[in-house]
């Protein structure tokens, strides 16, 4: 594994981090010898953006090394805590192996086996409402925000079909790093949203507005609050979550 790889790798702006001695030999004694890069992925561009390297082991296995610069670095913590704390629960998904996490002042990382399977549906349907629904279920007691009467609940925080395979009719689900505690529904809106905005290119408002009408149809509780009202928390939610300004239309 080259030495300072990122720095060589083309369009990488966010990610200022560096492949150094210690890191390459965390990897060999974590991935049996990992000894061939076979790919890179750049994430979304902005304030989170991270690099997914390939490696190909001397066995032949697929190993994804998540890694990103220190505005990453409390995201893949809890990403590392999730994994853990998810193997024990007894949930009707999986997830993926998390082999090691490097965390230190100069490199953020998690490194974990290949997923594999299909791309879950694009339409919200039963399945994916049974894994929200399980989802949801982590947090152990239902949360109220003072002054609002809506219910809270555990959330993945990117609950959309690129972060979900289904394999021999096991669904898996991963990239967990924004974890946390949503009022609920989130994860139902969030998953039409990302779908009609970024698949089927309508407008941010649009696909929200979709979301919500879907996530009542699915949790009938929801219907006690306007559309507005559960359009504006998604929004606020969003834009916290995400470190952007969605309050304009795209």
């Amino acid at each position: 594994m080259p030495v300072n790889l990122i720095r060589f790798l083309p369009n990488v702006k966010c990610c200022s981090i560096e492949i150094n001695e210690n890191l390459k030999t965390n990897i060999k004694e974590n991935l049996n010898k990992a000894n061939k890069i076979s790919n890179y992925i750049l994430g979304t561009k902005g304030p989170h953006q991270k690099i997914v390297i390939q490696i190909i082991t001397e066995s032949g296995e697929k190993i994804y090394i998540k890694a990103g610069n220190e505005n990453v670095k409390e995201l893949l913590l809890m990403e590392s805590y999730v994994y853990g704390y998810l193997k024990g629960l007894g949930c009707i998904f999986s997830t993926p192996n998390l082999l090691f996490t490097e965390i230190n002042e100069d490199i953020s990382l998690n490194a974990l086996d290949e997923v594999v399977g299909e791309e879950a549906p694009l339409e919200f349907n039963n399945d994916i409402f049974t894994l929200y629904n399980d989802i949801s279920k982590i947090n152990l007691n239902n949360l109220r925000l003072e002054n609002l009467e809506i219910e809270f609940e555990f959330s993945h925080g990117d609950f959309a079909p690129w972060n979900i395979k289904r394999n021999k009719g096991k669904y898996i689900i991963y990239d967990w790093e924004y974890a946390g505690i949503r009022f609920r529904g989130y994860d139902i809106i969030h998953y039409v949203t990302q779908v009609e905005n970024l698949i089927r290119k309508s407008s941010l408002e649009l696909s929200i507005r979709k979301g919500v009408q879907v996530a009542k149809q699915y949790v009938p509780y929801l219907v006690n609050f306007e559309d507005q009202y559960l359009r504006n928390l998604y929004i606020v939610e969003r834009n916290k979550t995400y470190m952007v300004n969605d309050n304009e239309d795209k």
